[in-house]
């Protein structure tokens, strides 16, 4: 089979492929120049099974672009929306590989990284202590010695930690209103060790604000 001709979609991001003079599929306008595809290249069913393949590659690799252009991930996010998206695909697993390693070495995978844009966002943003963080990591499969380096590199210290909970022991204290009940002692505790400090943490905050 002969390459006779290669036309750009409306939308520009694609070119259509005729073989022998009759349609035969489209491709990411990139792929047309990386694989060298011209008029009066030849191809063989394999080359076109294979061109296939990689074009359906790029296509999830560039969703998965648009999915982390909204928020860093983690590498095991990625993998559970690729198997989603791919679920029943053939060579499936061999897609998501090819995708998350390209991802890796172009730099927009990093667990190391997302762990530390995890813990400045609960810092900044959403209160957290450590116990809590630590679980919310796991569950995202980041690995325990790069929690604890992303942990130890945002300075997240008892001193910080202890900062971070009187912020959100106040703004509960305005709630409950009389931390004298014992009822209200318990609820104050309880609220602080379930946003993931520790029951000294909890303890002094009370102390500090009844």
């Amino acid at each position: 089979m002969v390459v006779t001709k290669l036309k750009i979609t409306r939308r520009g991001d694609r070119v259509s492929v005729y073989l022998d003079d009759k349609y035969a599929f489209s491709v990411e306008r990139n792929l047309v120049v990386d694989l060298f595809i011209s008029q009066g290249t030849k191809l063989s069913k394999k080359d076109v099974k294979d061109i296939k393949a990689k074009d359906f590659e790029v296509r999830y690799y560039h969703k998965v672009l648009d999915l982390l252009s909204r928020r860093p991930r983690s590498e095991h996010e990625i993998r559970l929306y690729l198997e989603r998206k791919l679920f029943g695909e053939d060579s499936s697993q061999s897609y998501i590989k090819n995708i998350i390693k390209r991802l890796k070495s172009n730099g927009f995978i990093d667990d190391l990284e997302f762990a530390k844009w995890w813990v400045e966002n609960r810092v900044s943003f959403k209160p957290r202590g450590k116990y809590l963080i630590k679980q919310e990591l796991r569950v995202k499969g980041v690995e325990k010695d790069l929690i604890e380096e992303a942990l130890e590199s945002s300075n997240l210290d008892h001193q910080k930690e202890y900062k971070l909970a009187q912020e959100l022991g106040l703004k509960k204290k305005r709630i409950l209103k009389n931390l004298s009940d014992i009822r209200n002692k318990r609820k104050f505790l309880s609220f602080l060790m379930r946003k993931g400090f520790s029951y000294d943490i909890a303890k002094k905050v009370l102390r500090k604000l009844d």
